[in-house]
C-alpha cells in the first residue's frame, strides 16, 4: 500500500511528464510548421497543456509545505491541496474529504471525519491537533462506515472523549490510564513551559515513558493550547 508521500511523488512525477510532452509537443509544431503559416488549433491545444502544466506544479508546490506546528485547517473549508498537507494524510484522503462535503457532508467534531474513506482512529489522532472546527456550516454531518455498529460505537466514543493534553485540568487528565495526580500536576507544568506537539511529546514529563504514552492513544490527543 502506497504511503501519502508516495502519492505525492507520484503527483510530481505526473507534473513534470505533462511538462515533458508540453515541450515535446512545442518542438513537434515548430519543425511541422517551418516555413508555413502557423497552426492555430494546434497553439491553442498548447497553451492550455502548458497551462495545465503549470497549475499541477503550483498545486505539488502547495501539497509539499510542511504544515507548522499549532497551524490548523477547516475540513469543512480548505482544498485539497491544503489537506493533503494533514498528517496521514496523502492526495486521495484529501480528495475524499473534498467528495465527502461536495455530497453534503458538513464536519463538527473529530468524530465526523470518520465518515471518509481512509480516515480511521490512527490518522484521527494525528489529524485532530491541525483541524479547526469552529465554522462548520449547517448542514448534516458526515455518517461514519464503520465494519460493523459495534466498531462505529467504539470509534465514535473514542474520538469524541479525546481528552486534550494540552488544555484538560488534573481531574480530567487523571481519568486517564496510568495518570495519577503527581504525573497529572508534571503534565500542566511541563506544557505550560512547552506545548505538546504530539502524544510522543508526553516522554518529557518525568515519569511517563513510551509504555504510559501507548496507552494513552485513542483516549487523548495534543491539540491546541486554550
Amino acid at each position: 500500500m502506497s504511503s501519502p508521500r508516495d502519492e505525492a511523488r507520484s503527483f510530481t512525477r505526473g507534473a513534470f511528464v505533462l511538462l515533458a510532452l508540453s515541450v515535446l509537443r512545442y518542438g513537434g509544431d515548430v519543425v511541422a510548421r517551418s516555413g508555413a503559416t502557423p497552426d492555430l488549433e494546434s497553439e491553442a491545444v498548447l497553451d492550455s497543456l502548458a497551462g495545465r502544466t503549470l497549475a499541477a506544479v503550483e498545486d505539488e508546490e502547495r501539497r509539499r509545505r510542511p504544515i507548522a506546528v499549532g497551524e490548523t485547517l477547516d475540513p469543512n473549508r480548505a482544498d485539497g491541496a491544503e489537506l493533503d498537507r494533514l498528517p496521514g494524510v496523502g492526495p486521495s484522503t484529501a480528495g475524499a474529504i473534498v467528495a465527502a462535503r461536495e455530497s453534503g457532508m458538513v464536519f463538527r467534531s473529530p468524530a465526523d471525519m470518520l465518515g471518509v474513506r481512509g480516515i480511521g482512529p490512527s490518522t484521527l489522532e494525528r489529524m485532530v491537533p491541525h483541524l479547526d472546527f469552529t465554522r462548520a456550516p449547517r448542514g448534516r454531518s458526515a455518517p461514519t462506515r464503520p465494519k460493523s455498529p459495534t466498531s462505529a460505537r467504539n470509534q465514535i466514543s473514542s474520538v469524541a472523549t479525546l481528552v486534550d493534553v494540552n488544555s484538560a485540568d488534573s481531574g480530567l487528565l487523571e481519568t486517564l490510564p496510568g495518570i495519577g495526580p503527581a504525573l497529572a500536576a508534571r503534565i500542566v507544568a511541563e506544557r505550560e513551559r512547552r506545548a505538546f506537539a504530539t502524544l510522543d511529546d508526553l516522554a518529557r514529563v518525568r515519569g511517563i515513558g513510551a509504555a504510559t504514552v501507548g496507552r494513552l492513544r485513542g483516549l487523548a490527543v495534543a491539540g491546541r493550547t486554550p
